[in-house]
């Protein structure tokens, strides 16, 4: 994958955050799929793996029920 190629799967990622769906975000991640929560807060373990996405995907809706509310400018 190129950088250009991997640039625009990430902001497809991101993108998809603001009303995350697992059946939408299944395909553009790999197997070994990890989200980490940038906090030193206790309880919040990794995502791992595919399986995961739907809990992963429930939890930011009510986290955050309007979106993540993220620009996206040049990088």
């Amino acid at each position: 994958m190129t950088p250009a190629q991997q640039k625009e799967r990430a902001v497809e990622f991101l993108s998809m955050l603001e009303n995350p769906d697992p059946a939408k975000i299944e395909p553009i991640v790999a197997d070994s799929f990890e989200w980490r929560v940038m906090t030193r807060m206790e309880g919040f373990a990794p995502v791992k793996g595919k399986d995961a996405l739907k809990g992963f995907a429930k939890g930011l809706k009510a986290m955050m029920p309007n979106g993540v509310n993220m620009k996206f400018g040049t990088v």
